[in-house]
């Protein structure tokens, strides 16, 4: 996501939480900062200049052809170390701490948390027996049933606590989670992941690289904010409320996403346009949608 590189200057095009306080962030001067700087960056030729319209493959392209050096990505992007050693002689992807911001501050806007859930219906049958069941999900023996699959047959565990994935799982042609998704591995339910399920698939420059931000959790990920899904912050708005919030954030997103192209690309002028932006930001009804969010976030997280 091309907006997703302002975070390296605290910012972003949508809401954030400040100290309990839900801010719409393009009205920040962080997002000055962010905005200036990202700009420059591209007209250096620092981004890719297929950053809006790019898509997943665009990845593979840049490092297989020796043009891509950084990425903000999942820790399979290490793979690319194995996947590229003969095309391109010398590649090494290595993981790095999140840079300081312009204000000194080590900031990761990633979740820590996963957002899928489940519930029970109101027209559930036997929800004892659907509480008992979620009950077990949380078990230390389903931990490594929902994350490894089935000690055995699909993996070893070690004496030391890790854990060795079995040859057909290794091996296996649709790759390693592909054929572990056939054990019910990784359902996108309400539980708790083992670390170790993931460990066992990585390099040790990787397995070291996640422990790294896993050792630094509280320091550098804002733990009270919402978590982000799919590069947007995951606030469930009160329904009540949330067909004016929708209506009003239709118009607010695509304005906001078309001056943010603007700008970076350098069609547009930044210092010029912000003051006009600001007013028809607020002619579009942000303060109201910020209110709204307010709310929202005080409900679930107050």
């Amino acid at each position: 996501m091309a907006d997703e590189y302002l975070y390296l200057w605290d910012t972003s095009i949508g809401f954030y939480e400040e100290d309990g306080k839900m801010v719409f962030e393009p009205l920040e001067e962080d997002f000055k900062t962010g905005i200036k700087s990202y700009a420059k960056w591209y007209a250096e030729g620092l981004i890719d200049p297929e950053i809006f319209t790019g898509n997943k493959a665009t990845r593979d392209t840049l490092l297989g052809t020796n043009r891509g050096g950084l990425t903000h990505d999942w820790q399979s992007a290490g793979g690319y170390n194995e996947l590229l050693a003969d095309d391109v002689p010398g590649f090494n992807f290595v993981g790095m701490a999140p840079p300081a911001n312009q204000h000194g501050n080590i900031v990761e806007r990633t979740a820590r948390t996963a957002s899928p859930g489940w519930g029970i219906s109101a027209t559930c049958e036997d929800p004892v027996t659907i509480i008992k069941y979620f009950d077990y999900i949380f078990t230390e023996e389903a931990q490594y049933l929902t994350s490894c699959g089935l000690e055995g047959v699909t993996y070893t565990l070690n004496d030391d606590g890790t854990i060795t994935y079995k040859d057909l799982v290794q091996n296996a042609p649709e790759g390693m989670l592909a054929h572990l998704i056939q054990y019910g591995v990784n359902t996108d339910i309400g539980r708790r992941v083992l670390a170790t399920y993931e460990i066992a698939q990585m390099s040790p420059s990787v397995a070291a690289t996640a422990q790294m931000y896993s050792d630094h959790t509280e320091e550098w990920y804002n733990l009270d904010a919402p978590a982000y899904f799919d590069g947007r912050m995951n606030l469930k708005i009160i329904p009540e409320m949330e067909a004016e919030y929708l209506q009003i954030m239709a118009t607010v997103d695509s304005y906001v996403e078309e001056k943010f192209q603007g700008w970076i690309l350098g069609t547009s002028d930044f210092d010029k346009d912000y003051d006009a932006f600001v007013k028809e930001l607020k002619d579009r009804g942000i303060d109201r949608a910020t209110e709204i969010v307010q709310a929202s976030y005080d409900l679930q997280y107050k």
